[in-house]
């Protein structure tokens, strides 16, 4: 899947886009176990903050591991990953696993991803879009009526 803000006028700063990933089995809620997916392309020009590159990613519920040298932070509101200061360049090519960020969580019926370009200091006819992308998704799903 792909989330894509429009960077025109940052307008997106206060929230960005939030998408919410719920489970269901035949219309009822359904909990899956060992959830694993991919953030891919965590970039952007350095932001006007001095925290990082112009994307932010953050989770409702997971962890995450990714390349320290192009990646940092928690994937927490306070603390989103973020493209790294330091990073060898500001822009990830698609081919490239350097932006990307693993998900893991052990279980989980839903959970929500936030994605927000901050101002990335860029002058306002050199605004592109900002882009990442979430999948494949894997993960354990039981049918309740083949529980014991």
């Amino acid at each position: 899947m792909r989330l894509s803000l429009d960077t025109a006028d940052l307008r997106n700063v206060g929230g960005g886009e939030r998408v919410t990933f719920t489970f269901a089995l035949a219309g009822a809620p359904l909990s899956v176990d060992a959830l694993s997916y991919k953030i891919k392309d965590i970039d952007g020009v350095q932001a006007a903050d001095g925290l990082g590159g112009a994307e932010r990613v953050y989770l409702s519920d997971g962890t995450g591991t990714y390349d320290p040298n192009w990646v940092r932070g928690q994937g927490t509101g306070a603390n989103p990953w973020r493209p790294f200061t330091g990073s060898p360049n500001a822009e990830v090519t698609p081919t490239s696993s350097a932006g990307n960020v693993d998900v893991t969580l052990g279980s989980a019926s839903a959970f929500s991803l936030t994605f927000v370009a901050n101002n990335s200091g860029r002058a306002v006819g050199d605004r592109p879009n900002q882009n990442i992308w979430i999948g494949p998704f894997t993960f354990t799903a039981t049918n309740p009526a083949c529980t014991p």
